[in-house]
């Protein structure tokens, strides 16, 4: 457990469709083991399922505008504790959705995200066994037996597998993945740009 005296301050990368509720999640966790969030960010970047799309969300960021504002962030930290001055950041700013779209972020789940795709498998006529979906994956939801394996319960859908996949031995139709996204894009009210919050 740490320290009541220790800072932490959450980010999200985001493609421009919604950040959801990670910003606000993170710091409430954060909070519940005694770090107090002395400041938070939600960066825009290339959306990460639209790697093969010639016109990704986000294309072009972070540019120098968003890291200006991430500059501007780390030097008020690092001034404040410096200076012993800080003051944990008001949770409340990070309620930035509109209703509308917090109301839909708090029907999302990694669950709902499962039963929404077909489950990720390999084609064994096109797999060379190579092992770097295995080695790529972030929560170790790939065995090699022979073939690649991937635990339906484990997996979190970031698509690194099919990303990293030098003999796009994975199904994956990129076209209509890019065509939902952009579709949910066109629904979201959240502005497309990279922010910072502090007290």
């Amino acid at each position: 457990m740490a320290s009541p005296k220790s800072y932490a301050i959450p980010f999200v990368t985001w493609g421009g469709v919604t950040s959801g509720l990670a910003l606000p999640e993170m710091a409430l966790h954060l909070r519940a083991k005694l770090y107090r969030p002395l400041a938070a960010a939600k960066i825009l970047a290339v959306h990460s399922s639209m790697w093969r799309t010639d016109q990704p969300l986000g294309q072009g960021h972070p540019d120098g505008a968003d890291l200006r504002q991430i500059a501007i962030l780390v030097n008020k930290v690092c001034d404040a504790l410096e200076q012993n001055a800080c003051t944990p950041l008001d949770l409340e700013v990070l309620n930035y959705l509109s209703p509308s779209l917090r109301a839909q972020a708090g029907t999302k789940s990694l669950a709902a995200a499962r039963a929404a795709m077909p489950p990720l498998a390999v084609d064994e006529q096109v797999c060379q066994q190579c092992g770097l979906c295995a080695g790529s994956c972030p929560v170790s939801a790939i065995e090699l037996n022979p073939f690649p394996v991937i635990s339906q319960g484990v997996c979190v859908l970031c698509l690194q597998c099919v990303r990293t996949c030098p003999h796009q031995a994975f199904p994956f139709n990129g076209d209509q993945v890019a065509a939902r996204i952009i579709a949910m894009a066109a629904n979201s009210d959240e502005e497309k740009s990279t922010r910072v919050f502090f007290s």
